[in-house]
């Protein structure tokens, strides 16, 4: 090719001729098939996402959720409670004719044992406390005097004051994010600094008294020091002591220990009619932590994929809508909470046997549904977002690389489809969902009926159409 008008001169081989259009097709191709997936998906879905939905608000029954939430006390990972939790769950599935199976699953788990503190200066006073996930016990009682910090940059900033004391972390909540963090890694900071024990102010971003648990961690290397979580109160009042000049001392003992737990995953699938290995899959964890009954982390989110795929079996084997061409599943993971055995279990075992349309998982609470979230291919997005389009009724958002959450991380890694589903208690707007986070509030009184209803519609249409439509998420 030539142009000999303009002074210029291009010379292209017949290969890089070819090249060229290839690249010119495939841009074409992009192009157009999402312009014509927004068409296709609108028309021939939209009277089916409607059904769908109908059906869940009109038809889902809470009581499933409440008699798991009432029934079994808390689910903690290896626990009698979460193995009867689990039977029951497994024969109700049986009996509403759906085809269930069960991944068995062996690890070292953390105990909580018995746990105390008490403040003696400037004043006596007995705290109410709880140990973190995985801290080490103390070891008979420890009394220290107290160093309050705002702040790692504060705690390095004082570092020679830290060494010997108790430090004691009182952070006010922000975001999930960024206050959590003192939660998970403020064992290793305070042990680097010489300090003999790290106590958290509860990450919640309102409080009645009530002190919330979660994960911490060590760092090798960095000796390994007990960790627990103080109520809001406690913390902002010893943050006040702290200002006014006082001595603060405090006396704690904390137990805790390493044992072999067993526990189960739980998968629900609906076989596709044409490409069974082929999986859209939605996700929630069995477990809970070991206070409260977990109805909110994460009863309801894992009942709303459960409900999901049983409303959709009984849509299908009635005739109401036809078997997707992909298979659906609600799967049930074991011990997000205390170290993921069961999302890596599940993704060791069907990694190289299943290709997945997506794996998503609902663990941010069940209020008002009102985000999707999606990690992948800006071509699998725009797919994505003209399924969400469907939920217009409930007005959900679309996100682009919000998909990933603990249970579905590996798979983002791995390349695949992720997908997350938020609810209004978990925006920067309404943080409500952390009022009662990892805490004995975590009952079923703080269900929103509506708000399950609406996760349990938006699930299901979002895996009967990504399971069926001929576009990939890819």
């Amino acid at each position: 090719v030539s142009t000999q008008s303009t002074g210029i001169f291009i010379l292209l081989s017949p290969f890089s001729m070819r090249l060229l259009l290839l690249a010119f097709l495939a841009l074409f191709l992009f192009f157009y098939q999402i312009q014509f997936s927004e068409c296709s998906i609108q028309s021939d879905y939209q009277k089916i996402a409607d059904v769908i939905i109908s059906t869940a608000l009109q038809q889902t029954n809470l009581t499933k959720l409440y008699y798991l939430c009432d029934h079994f006390g808390n689910r903690f990972a290896g626990s009698q409670h979460l193995k009867d939790a689990t039977s029951w769950i497994v024969n109700t599935m049986k009996h509403e004719n759906l085809s269930v199976q069960t991944q068995d699953i062996t690890w070292n788990q953390w105990w909580r044992g018995d746990e105390w503190a008490t403040m003696l200066t400037p004043f006596e006073k007995k705290l109410s406390i709880i140990g973190l996930g995985n801290t080490v016990p103390s070891n008979g009682v420890i009394t220290g005097t107290v160093l309050v910090v705002n702040s790692f940059t504060e705690l390095q900033q004082r570092a020679a004051e830290a060494k010997g004391k108790i430090v004691v972390f009182n952070v006010p909540f922000t975001t999930y994010g960024a206050t959590v963090q003192y939660r998970v890694r403020g064992a290793i900071e305070v042990a680097k600094v010489g300090g003999i024990a790290s106590v958290i102010r509860s990450v919640a971003s309102y409080s009645l008294y009530t002190p919330h648990t979660g994960s911490s961690y060590y760092e090798d290397g960095v000796p390994q020091i007990p960790a627990f979580a103080l109520t809001v109160e406690d913390a902002a009042m010893m943050g006040r002591l702290a200002e006014y000049g006082d001595t603060i001392t405090l006396q704690f003992s904390l137990d805790s220990h390493h044992a072999e737990a067993t526990g189960q995953n739980i998968l629900a699938t609906i076989q596709g009619r044409e490409f069974p290995k082929s999986v859209a899959a939605f996700g929630g964890h069995l477990d809970s932590w070991d206070v409260g009954s977990g109805c909110n982390d994460d009863a309801g989110g894992y009942f709303s994929t459960w409900e999901a795929v049983n409303l959709l079996n009984t849509l299908i084997n009635s005739g109401v809508i036809p078997r997707p061409r992909r298979s659906v599943r609600s799967i049930g993971w074991l011990n997000e909470e205390n170290g993921s055995e069961g999302a890596n279990y599940y993704f060791d075992s069907t990694k190289d046997e299943e290709d997945q349309v997506f794996v998503g998982e609902s663990d941010d609470g069940n209020f008002k549904p009102v985000e999707l979230g999606f990690t992948g291919s800006k071509q699998g997005f725009a797919v994505f977002k003209q399924v969400v389009d469907l939920l217009s009724v409930f007005n959900i958002t679309a996100l682009y690389n919000a998909g990933s959450t603990t249970d579905n991380e590996m798979w983002c890694d791995d390349g695949a489809p992720c997908v997350s589903l938020r609810s209004s208690g978990h925006t920067p707007d309404d943080k409500s969902y952390f009022w009662f986070h990892h805490s004995n509030a975590d009952t079923p009184d703080k269900i929103v009926p509506d708000g399950v209803r609406g996760s349990v519609a938006s699930i299901a249409v979002v895996l009967y159409v990504t399971a069926d439509m001929p576009y990939s998420l890819d």
